[in-house]
């Protein structure tokens, strides 16, 4: 006679697959952060970018020129110079359409970071202070930095003075809302502090800069505060420390953030505000897409710590920083970390020009929405970039 089957009451394996859960965060992952909440009655931190799902940059294509539009040959001249906050009167001219992202000190070494800043400016573009004080040794070494103002800033006007520009951290991809500034309280407060910085900075570019959340709103308050520019910073981007699940609670993708700031400076007219993205771009393809989204210029992190010292990128993404007492086991040479970024930079600069060649264009300000398309139905049904 047949018996009916044992039922199985083993508890489930480790390493389930990820979806049994309903959530994107693997079983075990979850279990990890419960445990250890309940052990050390803190929140979990975590470096660099959120490890979950987001709509991709590789989904996006770049339209070549062929009848319809004519290439360029490979020796024709493309212009690639980026003028960050070309009303004001003293701009910031960059020779590339991207820069080196703000980067903390409480992430990298002293010597990696003067080694970014002289890499940059050997490829003639700028970099960004990162929080916190910023050395001599990097002040000497960039050629052009962009200062990041923090609620502790407490610099200069000499200082700022000899800066390319300055910008007001109001927040950033993984902790937006934690940047609190005493005394800034509503759209006319933001409006004194820009038109201070500009004073205090003699004519500098003067630009803001926010976590894609609440786009349009926040746009709105940062053209009432006239800036240079403004720099949004989309889910995607890496920061060296921040609250796990604020990471990977918050944030709008970078590509979707693009779009919805561009279409809400188009509905102001608003053509003097310059604006900047930053958040898990990487290569010049994607610069390239992000370029012709609207975006006047890309600040790329990840991927110059990549190229400067990969060792220590892998470091951090192995959740390990110097601020928890960690430390790599493969030391920072700071000349190979400058050589490297500089070869890495201005090999992306030629291959922006070559896509804008093989695309028909002479100037980067020439591309656009016409120049993609993209095989997602959602960045399809969600920017301005038609299906392919």
């Amino acid at each position: 006679m047949a018996t009916e089957p044992e039922k199985n009451t083993a508890a489930p394996a480790e390493n389930a697959a990820p979806h049994k859960t309903g959530r994107h965060i693997p079983r075990r992952r979850m279990m990890q952060i419960i445990d250890r909440m309940a052990a050390t009655g803190r929140s979990t931190t975590a470096a660099m970018e959120t490890g979950l799902p987001l709509p991709s940059w590789d989904d996006i294509l770049l339209l070549g020129a062929q009848l319809g539009a004519f290439p360029l040959p490979p020796s024709a001249a493309v212009s690639t110079t980026t003028i960050i906050g070309g009303k004001a009167r003293k701009p910031l001219t960059l020779m590339h359409p991207f820069f080196v992202s703000h980067l903390s000190s409480q992430v990298l070494p002293a010597e990696l970071k003067t080694a970014m800043a002289a890499g940059a400016a050997a490829a003639d573009t700028a970099v960004g202070s990162g929080d916190g004080p910023v050395s001599s040794d990097v002040q000497n070494a960039a050629g052009q930095l962009i200062y990041e103002v923090t609620p502790d800033s407490d610099v200069s006007d000499t200082f700022l003075q000899s800066c390319g520009a300055v910008e007001i951290k109001i927040g950033q991809a993984t902790k937006p809302g934690t940047a609190v500034f005493p005394g800034l309280n509503d759209r006319g407060d933001v409006k004194k502090l820009i038109s201070s910085l500009r004073d205090r900075a003699d004519g500098r570019p003067i630009g803001i800069k926010i976590a894609a959340g609440n786009i349009e709103k926040d746009v709105f308050v940062c053209l009432f505060a006239e800036p240079d520019f403004i720099t949004i910073d989309g889910r995607g981007g890496s920061d060296g420390m921040s609250p796990l699940l604020a990471r990977e609670a918050f944030g709008v993708p970078t590509i979707y953030a693009i779009g919805r700031a561009v279409k809400r400076l188009k509905n102001y007219r608003n053509e003097n505000v310059a604006l900047i993205v930053t958040g898990g771009l990487r290569t010049s393809a994607d610069i390239v897409k992000a370029l012709a989204m609207g975006a006047d210029a890309v600040a790329l992190g990840s991927a110059p710590l990549i190229a400067a010292a990969p060792d220590y990128y892998r470091f951090l993404q192995g959740q390990n920083t110097p601020a928890c007492g960690h430390a790599p086991k493969k030391a920072v040479i700071p000349a190979d970390a400058a050589a490297r970024l500089t070869r890495f930079l201005r090999l992306t600069g030629d291959e922006i020009a070559a896509f804008c060649r093989m695309m028909g264009h002479a100037d980067i300000r020439a591309l656009s929405t016409a120049d993609l398309a993209t095989v997602s139905r959602d960045i399809s049904d969600y920017t301005e970039i038609p299906h392919a």
